[in-house]
């Protein structure tokens, strides 16, 4: 009986990762064939034919480049920002116990359960009213809209610390500062880690905030100028294809490098 289970269970996780891979693997075989090609045809080949790199020419003629940089000069100052707001929240949620506390932990929480369409339209307003639209105020959206959720998680980091570490630094002369950036934040990598592949990911291919804030089609991020040529734009499917291959290189490149630090934040998270 117990093997009948694992046999059913092996199943299962082979559907499973068919299902996701699938989709992966047909997009990029698409995205070697001719522009004229469709995506739909009466012959299925599981392999590559007649394979061609018309699509990545067509693609790279587009301004391409120039959302691809569009989206790093957003996703850029957002990791650092995340970095540098989220951390001291955190350390101080983690270490001391002052009035207000749970209630800022409550409001944490609950921000997340707030749809992004419902604030999309007053932040649009506000970044206008101060003159922050396009780019440079989508960043600061950006930020404001995922600190809550990593705000938590590093502050779980911070709680496997043990405070004793922080007692003895500042016994020694360490300025809290010190404390914190040379002491505790080198442990508390995994969480680092966690942040800026979430952080990264969360950045990269967000399109609501995007498309309501940027109003300068000079200034579209690639999840924007995507959704505008698959909506508006005659679009071949392969070069459609080959738009999805690259825009995904920056995001693998981030995942296999920070993938120990994510393998390790959700170890510890499950352990918390």
């Amino acid at each position: 009986m117990s093997k009948m289970k694992t046999i059913a269970y092996q199943l299962i996780a082979i559907s499973i990762i068919v299902l996701v891979v699938f989709p992966i693997y047909w997009t990029f075989i698409t995205s070697f064939k001719t522009p004229r090609a469709g995506l739909f045809t009466t012959e299925f080949h599981l392999l590559p034919v007649n394979l061609t790199l018309e699509a990545y020419q067509a693609a790279f003629q587009s301004p391409l480049f120039n959302w691809l940089g569009n989206t790093l000069i957003v996703t850029i100052p957002t990791i650092i920002l995340l970095v540098f707001l989220v951390t001291p929240i955190s350390y101080a949620l983690s270490r001391y116990r002052f009035f207000g506390r749970k209630s800022i932990m409550t409001m944490f929480i609950l921000v997340q359960l707030l749809p992004v369409m419902i604030a999309a339209w007053p932040l649009f307003f506000i970044m206008k009213e101060f003159n922050l639209l396009n780019l440079q105020g989508l960043a600061l959206a950006y930020t404001a809209m995922l600190m809550p959720f990593h705000v938590i998680n590093l502050k779980l980091f911070f709680d496997t610390i043990p405070a004793e570490l922080d007692e003895y630094a500042f016994m020694e002369g360490a300025s809290l500062p010190r404390i914190l950036y040379r002491i505790i934040l080198p442990l508390a990598k995994s969480g680092l880690g966690v942040m800026l592949i979430l952080g990264f990911m969360g950045v990269w291919n967000e399109y609501v905030l995007a498309r309501t804030l940027i109003i300068d089609s000079g200034q579209y991020t690639f999840s924007v100028a995507f959704g505008e040529i698959g909506a508006y734009w005659q679009t071949p499917w392969p070069v459609f294809a080959a738009y999805s291959v690259v825009s995904s290189i920056p995001l693998l490149i981030v995942f296999i490098y920070a993938q120990k630090y994510l393998k390790k934040g959700l170890m510890k998270g499950a352990l918390k």
